[in-house]
């Protein structure tokens, strides 16, 4: 690996507060470190396994919201409902990027069908 994949590597890894690795090698991240998670955003999701945890805080600082406002973006389904482990929610870093991919592709669609409705009512 080059020195800038390592330390890009390592900024991602500190962007996203990255903890470590449990006993099955899944990465756990935790935005309570203070590392700025927030400068990533999704491109720093992207780049994490797509089976790596993310507390809120963590998620939270990766989208560049607080903590609250990540609850309001579940409540209104702009984010996949969490998952529970030891009290807190938590989130597969993979399953918040189906999420956005899948939102983009409906929001696709629809412009789609509106652009081939104002064309159907056009001269």
């Amino acid at each position: 690996m080059m020195e800038s994949e390592k330390a890009e590597a390592q900024g991602v890894q500190g962007q996203a507060g990255l903890d470590g690795h449990g006993e099955d090698g899944v990465g756990i991240a935790s935005g309570r470190d203070g590392t700025g998670a927030g400068r990533g955003g999704v491109i720093c999701l992207a780049k994490l396994d797509p089976d790596a945890i993310l507390d809120e805080p963590a998620l939270a600082g990766a989208l560049g919201v607080c903590v609250r406002t990540l609850r309001r973006m579940v409540v209104r389904h702009e984010l996949p409902p969490p998952f529970k482990a030891a009290g807190r929610s938590r989130w597969f870093a993979g399953k918040v990027l189906d999420h956005f991919k899948q939102a983009a592709e409906r929001k696709e669609k629809e412009a789609e069908r509106a652009a081939a409705k104002i064309r159907s009512i056009s001269p």
